[in-house]
């Protein structure tokens, strides 16, 4: 099991199934066994703050073309007063934008095989899926 999550979201998550009479998991990445089983896995990984993409771009550290994009997002924010907000999106577009065909979304990326299922980076989201 992993330890608890950013506070806010899993309160929030928390008080919205509660409102509705349904199970409760007490952190993120458990599971309440109920009808139906109720869980909650805040991510990239139940621990950091984050989103789907810092999830998938932790599965890209090792990467070749995630350093280049590194160093793109460092060309851009001195060439430009942008922000990229969030970085996490953009960044995971940039790797997206490589890849043939060069529009595809994460989702089918995923499906295509471009993501080693069997990094590290994925084993909390498996082993919550295996949870539930």
């Amino acid at each position: 099991m992993l330890t608890k999550a950013p506070q806010p979201r899993l309160l929030a998550l928390s008080n919205y199934l509660r409102a509705r009479e349904f199970a409760t998991p007490s952190s993120s990445g458990s599971v309440e066994v109920s009808t139906p089983n109720i869980g909650i896995l805040i991510l990239p990984d139940g621990k950091q703050p984050g989103m789907l993409e810092d999830l998938f771009l932790a599965a890209l550290q090792g990467d070749l073309l995630s350093k280049c994009i590194d160093q793109y997002f460092e060309c851009v924010d001195t060439a430009t007063t942008n922000s990229m907000k969030p970085l996490s999106k953009a960044r995971i577009h940039a790797w997206l934008s490589a890849q043939d065909p060069p529009d595809m979304r994460l989702g089918f990326a995923a499906q295509k095989g471009l993501f080693d299922w069997d990094d590290p980076a994925f084993a909390p989201l498996k082993d919550f899926l295996t949870l539930l």
